[in-house]
């Protein structure tokens, strides 16, 4: 293959470059392009199967301790246990190029910091606000573990919410539980 000026990547004008999937014969070779594709559940790869599992196993941990940060709102080791929790989310959602999945618990992220470094306040409507980003979350990660793809949902007015949240300015109209779950469970809208 041709080498790149460095002598290390392809040489620009190249053919990209490919190579095999796992449902493919030994031998063939796929464009990387293709390999992007998502694959029904029962095609999952394990990365996305244990993601799946550590996710829904983390959020229910964070549920938890929002419910305790309620009690006790200046809590640096609740914020800081529930940043880590969206934080993790939010880094492997970019790897696997879950790109709403990234932007929603990325914008999640911003606030929990400014939370857990005293730069905001922890009030009921914040509050609320972390739960709407959580159930948006759950939502998502329904319909990565149904159809191997973010689907339809939508995640712009849970991150509009969180980032008018964030400016102290009242959010949007939120969304009831209900609506995401239709969302998720494939309503097409």
């Amino acid at each position: 293959a041709d080498k790149g000026p460095d002598g290390r990547g392809p040489a620009a004008g190249s053919p990209r470059p490919v190579v095999g999937r796992a449902d493919t014969p030994p031998g063939t070779r796929v464009p990387v392009a293709k390999q992007r594709e998502r694959q029904p559940v029962d095609g999952l790869d394990d990365i996305v199967e244990e993601f799946l599992v550590e996710s829904h196993e983390n959020l229910d941990q964070l549920d938890s301790d929002l419910v305790a940060l309620e009690q006790e709102p200046n809590s640096r080791e609740r914020l800081s246990s529930i940043f880590r929790t969206i934080h993790t989310i939010k880094g492997t959602s970019g790897f696997l190029a879950f790109n709403r999945l990234e932007e929603v618990t990325h914008v999640g992220e911003n606030m929990l910091s400014r939370l857990r470094d005293g730069e905001l306040e922890l009030t009921p409507h914040r509050t609320n606000v972390l739960l709407q980003m959580v159930d948006t979350v759950r939502a998502l990660l329904t319909s990565i573990e149904a159809t191997g793809g973010e689907g339809s949902v939508d995640v712009s007015t849970a991150v509009a919410a969180v980032t008018a949240a964030m400016e102290g300015a009242p959010a949007a109209e939120e969304p009831a539980p209900a609506e995401l779950v239709e969302v998720a469970a494939g309503d097409d809208h």
